[in-house]
């Protein structure tokens, strides 16, 4: 591309463009070379059972510790109530090397207390619902006759809030209150879930 300049004879200036050079191909690499990666959200797999940890890895997002990975229900809106649990991507480093900041990385979902069907992680940036920067990483929770965990999901409390069996009895009491949930905590031998 080049521009002229015409200042013959004292007249205003007046510009011209070639654009007969333009090559959308060459266009095309330049932008792609220059141009910063778009934000990426994934799943290690596309099926997970009650007791599977689900991780979601993020990439290119903004480096800012508040941004954050959302689980919704799929095809659900980007609302407070439809989301099912969340993670700063703050938590759950899987490296000490504090200089990459948090532009990638992955979080554990672990003791999510999903119930079988479809979601979407999704990833957003600044603590913010309105800072959409990825999404979705669509996956299922689904019924398998070999998977045992021991959870129990207490009728007053919401996904997400059900007693381990182990450190929630003393941590986390409110998640253990229901008599199946005391009694997972008292012998430790159910291995059963319970909804």
């Amino acid at each position: 591309h080049y521009a002229s300049l015409d200042t013959t004879n004292h007249n205003p200036v007046n510009i011209s463009l070639d654009i007969t050079n333009r090559n959308p191909i060459r266009d095309l690499i330049y932008k792609t070379l220059n141009d910063p990666p778009d934000p990426l959200v994934t799943v290690d797999k596309k099926n997970y059972t009650f007791c599977d940890d689900i991780l979601v890895s993020y990439a290119n997002g903004t480096g800012n510790a508040d941004d954050w990975i959302g689980i919704f229900p799929a095809s659900a809106a980007f609302e407070a109530n439809n989301l099912l649990t969340w993670q700063y991507v703050a938590n759950n480093r899987e490296d000490d090397d504090s200089d990459k900041g948090f532009k990638d990385g992955t979080i554990v979902f672990s003791n999510h207390g999903l119930e079988i069907g479809d979601y979407e992680a999704h990833f957003f940036g600044y603590n913010d619902f309105n800072a959409f920067l990825a999404g979705p990483a669509l996956f299922s929770i689904i019924y398998h006759q070999n998977a045992v965990c021991r959870i129990v999901l207490c009728p007053d409390q919401t996904p997400g809030h059900f007693c381990d069996c182990a450190g929630d009895c003393t941590n986390k009491p409110s998640f253990c209150a229901c008599s199946d949930a005391q009694t997972c905590c008292r012998d430790g031998s159910d291995n059963n879930i319970t909804e």
